[in-house]
């Protein structure tokens, strides 16, 4: 197995070594486990080597410093206390596999532009309002996606406005225990999509309010002048 296990010495090695060193990762797999004092992912040398980031049991981390990692294409961070994906809005778009379970997130704006996200774990989170489901409407490759365990499950109009954004083709979804709920709602799926659309309001990323589509196309229009304007901005 080509990975290197940064471990709970993680901190210390970033103190001790030169600014310019950092970690030296020559595998394509970082591994961090139980560590309660690293707090991000600065300072990793060769970062492009990077294809998975594994991060479990730490406490302090956040995702920042994660823009590094030009060509991940699969992150997990466990049971961390994650609450900000704010690192993932910028992140390049051929991430494939997204775990983010047993942690505090209630934001899922930051991962609506991972269009190549073909897996998607978000059970055991803090996710109690139905329209960040929202979010997902654009992750059209998604295949697997589990939502088990959020206050959000629970809402009436969760299953309508999660057949609404999900792809039509996905092989398999959770949302009541870790098993395949797809057979619940597949006999919905066909007369969903006729309806109007859902979510009340939608904010863009400056959080000013748009008046709603419910055509998808003109959706997809206002996300791609989202991405443009944030890339504009974040050049300058």
């Amino acid at each position: 197995d080509d990975s290197v296990d940064v471990g709970a010495d993680a901190t210390s090695i970033c103190q001790t070594a030169p600014p310019k060193d950092g970690f030296v990762v020559p595998f394509d797999k970082l591994t961090i486990s139980n560590d309660d004092e690293m707090k991000d992912l600065t300072g990793i040398q060769d970062a492009e080597n990077v294809a998975v980031i594994e991060a479990i049991e730490c406490q302090k981390l956040t995702l920042v410093g994660l823009s590094q990692f030009k060509n991940v294409t699969a992150i997990q961070v466990s049971f961390c206390n994650l609450q900000d994906l704010s690192p993932l809005s910028a992140f390049p778009k051929i991430l494939q596999s997204l775990n983010l379970s047993n942690n505090q997130i209630f934001d899922l704006k930051p991962i609506s532009n991972l269009v190549s996200l073909k897996e998607l774990n978000l059970s055991f989170n803090s996710l109690s309002q139905t329209d960040q489901l929202q979010n997902l409407f654009l992750l059209k490759e998604l295949k697997i996606l589990k939502l088990e365990n959020n206050p959000f499950v629970k809402n009436p109009d969760f299953v309508q406005k999660l057949l609404y954004v999900i792809n039509p083709e996905i092989d398999f979804i959770a949302f009541q225990s870790a098993q395949n709920d797809l057979k619940l709602i597949e006999m919905q799926m066909g007369t969903v999509k006729s309806q109007k659309w859902p979510f009340e309001q939608v904010k863009d990323w400056a959080d000013r309010e748009k008046a709603v589509w419910r055509d998808s196309e003109k959706r997809l229009l206002i996300e791609k002048e989202r991405v443009a304007l944030q890339e504009s901005l974040m050049q300058k």
